[in-house]
């Protein structure tokens, strides 16, 4: 299990990086202060039919949020780019912040351009 100060790595990566954590939230949901909407975020989120309702929605979201940057975190890694998510299980709700001693790849990407950020805590394994 990876925790505050472990040197870190995203093992999924063509190039993992390393990375050192330096904040850790159990639960987003709590931290976001969101546990009492959350059905009707999921539902409205699902229920949008254009990409230009669901960008309303990610917006009053994360001005609504307590933490705007565990929001964008919260829904871009909960694929709420995307109207699939129905289920709570599913939703990643465990991250940390990772400031980036080396940068890892990012997809198509050579390097991450962002030299740290909020990161599931299950993408990563310690150093």
């Amino acid at each position: 299990m990876v925790k505050v100060g472990d040197l870190v790595y995203l093992y999924r990566r063509k190039k993992p990086g390393l990375g050192l954590v330096v904040r850790h939230i159990e639960d987003a949901i709590e931290a976001l202060e969101i546990r009492e909407d959350l059905d009707d975020i999921l539902t409205d989120w699902h229920n949008a039919g254009t990409w230009k309702e669901r960008e309303s929605l990610r917006t009053l979201f994360t001005k609504r949020a307590n933490n705007r940057a565990i929001a964008e975190a919260f829904m871009h890694y909960n694929s709420f780019y995307s109207p699939s998510i129905k289920e709570h299980s599913r939703l990643k709700c465990e991250f940390v912040w990772v400031s980036w001693i080396k940068l890892p790849s990012d997809y198509e990407m050579s390097e991450m351009k962002q030299k740290s950020g909020w990161f599931p805590i299950d993408w990563f394994k310690k150093y």
